[in-house]
């Protein structure tokens, strides 16, 4: 039986991140907290874009730290970017990754991965990245299949 240190002084900081303004971070905020974030940094940004709040996030941990989030395509817009992240940013520095939902959840450390623990994230973040270009595959099939019937037009013009 393993023993618990007496004290740890590690710190758990939650990230959320939503796209648009008129997005929600309430179930992010909740799973973080529920979580035992010291800390929970909430930013506005595109995927694509800067994102500030997160490297300072980033800059903040140290080793034997975890950065906790929602899920994967909260830091990350590919598996490329996610794995990126993974092992430059956080496990090169000694640093966890602790993902809250979805096929990639559960804690990720830098000395405690075998090459199966290794492979079954990659597998993971992929099938992460699929169902995310899924939805957006199926959300402008829905789009286009509106504006063909004049059901929906885009924002900005006038009837």
């Amino acid at each position: 039986m393993a023993t618990v240190p007496a004290y740890d002084n590690s710190v758990r900081i939650g990230y959320a991140r939503v796209s648009t303004r008129t997005q929600e971070h309430q179930a992010q905020l909740d799973a973080l907290a529920a979580a035992h974030c010291r800390e929970i940094v909430v930013e506005t940004a595109s995927t694509r874009g800067a994102r500030p709040k997160l490297r300072e996030v980033l800059d903040k941990l140290q080793a034997d730290d975890t950065l906790v989030i929602y899920k994967p395509d909260r830091v990350a817009c590919s598996m490329k970017e996610l794995l990126v992240l993974l092992e430059d940013q956080l496990h090169a520095r000694g640093i966890n990754l602790h993902i809250l939902t979805g096929i990639c959840a559960g804690i990720h450390r830098p000395n405690g991965a075998t090459i199966a623990d290794k492979m079954l994230f990659m597998v993971a973040a992929m099938a992460a990245e699929m169902e995310r270009d899924l939805i957006r595959e199926r959300t402008l099939d829905g789009l286009r299949a509106a504006e063909a019937h004049g059901a929906w037009r885009p924002p900005g013009r006038c009837r």
